[in-house]
């Protein structure tokens, strides 16, 4: 059973506390380009999403998105298709 889609600020909780290196992430507000994340965080967020919402995510899609609000759409979108 998968966790239901959660809030943009529930995402980036669950990323924040699942990914050490991944702990400053402080909010919805920024891009993924301004919290300077890296291929590798993309990749640990597809992951991450994947698992907890039995969602397939490629690392593409993570960076396409580029913020958490557009991200947490993206999983309602799929959830809902």
């Amino acid at each position: 059973m998968t966790a239901p889609i959660p809030s943009a600020e529930n995402l980036v909780e669950l990323i924040r506390t699942s990914v050490e290196e991944l702990s400053h992430l402080d909010g919805v507000d920024k891009s993924f380009d301004e919290l300077d994340l890296d291929s590798l965080s993309m990749v640990e967020i597809a992951t991450i999403v994947g698992q907890t919402y039995g969602v397939q995510l490629g690392e593409e899609e993570v960076v396409e998105a580029g913020d958490f609000i557009t991200l947490t759409a993206l999983l309602h979108d799929r959830v809902s298709a």
